[in-house]
């Protein structure tokens, strides 16, 4: 009789959890450390069924098998019986060695397949894995020690398990066992010298962290506030911003390069705007260069779209909790004084992100850090950012068309009033289109107050003697009121594909994601944290009895 669990049982039966005992090697206790759990379990009420553990014969480990119900192997040695342990209907299952080959008769090929089943069929399975047999890792190692895994387990059944516990001892502890005969080597493998446990347990160490790094940001996004969560600087990550400009290639080694020094994973982005759109094909081609030259020294790149370069970046790098941003440094033009560079707008943006600035093409290319504002902690919360930048925009707004009132003053014997009243509203169509409608009111109050009482006959005075004057405010009104309506659908449009663009993104990683996926309950998983990622919302999946 086939008892492997039908599609039915996948519906009905919550998932088991998987929880992984991983080290560098043989010797630092995991076994050990499985078992201690396992009696824990046993104690807490819970039936409990240990597994393939012909192999650890040391008195420690017998010890702490005695009292449990111990399913024999098919083979008489190390073999597990998976339709033996379905059969038992054990809550919890501590099962040696993941990575391990199954019998030629055996159901699955390899053993992490049978834990798939178990977990399918609602068992909670306590595991080991060695460092060398991860999929991604096997190589490294074999060229660190000589020796190639036969067996190995996909990442993905790593990143996915819902516990990750690493059992990391001193190497002089490790090789001290290995000195008393309490670690058995596979057959034909030679021991591991000191410099090789060394280095084992370092990429242990990193595989840990990094899966570490990955459940901290999928917890910040499920905790991420309406405003926005502030970066999470648990972690070096590197953004490099990539313009149109000639010593983009020159920003990406320097980050390239930095990235090297911190021992951290970076990323390269270009931001699109609608005025950026109009490049010529000598810059676009530039960037596309720069773009594949990041992909080659190792970076992930993307190109976003935005209305404006600094808030673009500022959101893909807190979306990634990236703590550190690389842009080149660029002087103010001496057309646009105001205008801030890229770095300071994004300091003032987003403060608990770090700003580095590389040098101008004719100075050095060494990354340095900015000073002053540019790495600034988060001490005033988001509100007040927003509403300084609300008052800024204002104060623009009514300053420009004070400035174009003192201006026009000396221009009075040589120019009409109808010019003069084109100069404010020339001033008006300007402020409208770059702080938006609210700031072109108060633009075009101001302007229609300055006008009248500087101008006007009788000046001096806010009376109107001749009535066409009031078809001139109003028509400046009007064309203030139209044009930031204009403005605002514009960057509505531009918010929107935005939107579009970052949810393709996210369809595309969620069906790369479910190729991956080899059983149903892991579909319905990826599923539910598609939802949660793109909506930023916690989801459930509610599936009918069958």
């Amino acid at each position: 009789m086939d008892i492997a669990p039908s599609e039915q049982d996948f519906r009905v039966r919550p998932r088991g959890k998987l929880r992984i005992y991983f080290g560098a090697g043989a010797g630092v206790g995991k076994t050990y450390v499985m078992l201690l759990a396992a009696g824990k379990e046993r104690a807490a009420g819970r039936r409990v069924l240990l597994a393939a553990m012909g192999e650890a014969g040391q008195e420690e480990l017998s010890a702490l098998q005695s009292g449990f119900e111990v399913l024999c192997a098919p083979d008489g040695g190390t073999g597990f019986d998976l339709d033996a342990a379905l059969a038992f209907k054990p809550e919890v299952i501590a099962l040696d060695r993941l990575a391990c080959a199954n019998c030629a008769s055996a159901r699955h090929p390899q053993r992490w397949q049978d834990v798939e089943e178990l977990l399918g069929a609602g068992i909670d399975v306590f595991t080991t894995l060695n460092v060398q047999d991860l999929e991604s890792l096997c190589d490294v190692v074999g060229d660190i020690t000589g020796a190639r895994s036969r067996d190995t387990v996909p990442d993905a059944m790593f990143d996915s398990a819902d516990q990750v516990i690493l059992i990391d001892v001193p190497v002089d502890e490790v090789l001290a066992r290995y000195q008393a005969g309490k670690v058995r080597n596979a057959e034909g493998e030679a021991p591991l010298r000191k410099g090789h446990l060394m280095a084992l347990r370092e990429l242990a160490l990193r595989r840990t962290a990094q899966r570490v790094g990955d459940d901290v940001l999928a917890q910040r996004s499920d905790e991420e506030s309406e405003g926005g969560e502030p970066v999470w600087k648990t972690g070096v990550g590197l953004l490099a911003c990539i313009g149109p400009g000639p010593g983009s290639e020159g920003l990406v080694r320097s980050a390239a390069r930095l990235a090297k020094e911190l021992g951290t994973g970076w990323r390269a982005v270009y931001v699109e705007t609608p005025r950026l759109q109009r490049l010529s094909s000598l810059q676009r081609e530039r960037i596309s260069r720069s773009l594949k030259l990041a992909t080659d020294l190792g970076a992930a790149t993307a190109i976003l779209g935005g209305q404006d370069v600094a808030a673009a970046v500022a959101d893909y790098a807190r979306n990634l909790n990236v703590s550190k941003v690389v842009c080149r440094h660029s002087h103010r033009s001496w057309r646009f004084p105001w205008n801030a560079d890229l770095a300071e707008r994004i300091a003032d943006l987003a403060p608990d992100i770090d700003i580095i600035e590389i040098g101008s093409e004719s100075g050095e290319t060494q990354p340095r850090a900015a000073s002053g504002p540019k790495i600034s902690v988060a001490a005033f919360g988001p509100q007040v950012l927003v509403h300084s930048q609300w008052r800024r925009r204002y104060g623009w707004a009514v300053g420009a068309s004070l400035a174009t009132a003192l201006a026009a003053l000396p221009l009075m014997p040589y120019l009409d009033l109808a010019n003069i009243g084109l100069l404010f509203l020339l001033t008006v169509v300007a402020v409208t289109v770059r702080f938006g409608r609210g700031p072109s009111l108060a633009a075009v109050v101001t302007a229609i107050a300055a006008f009248d009482f500087l101008f006007v006959p009788p000046r001096f005075s806010f009376a109107i003697y001749d009535w066409q004057y009031l078809i001139t405010f109003v028509v400046m009104f009007l064309i203030a009121v139209m044009t930031g309506r204009l403005t605002a659908d514009l960057r509505y449009q531009a918010a929107l594909a935005l939107q579009r663009e970052a949810r393709s993104r996210a369809l595309y990683e969620y069906a790369r994601t479910l190729s991956a996926c080899l059983q149903t309950v892991q579909i319905f998983e990826e599923t539910r944290a598609a939802i949660q990622s793109v909506f930023r919302a916690r989801a459930t999946l509610l599936l009918p009895d069958a």
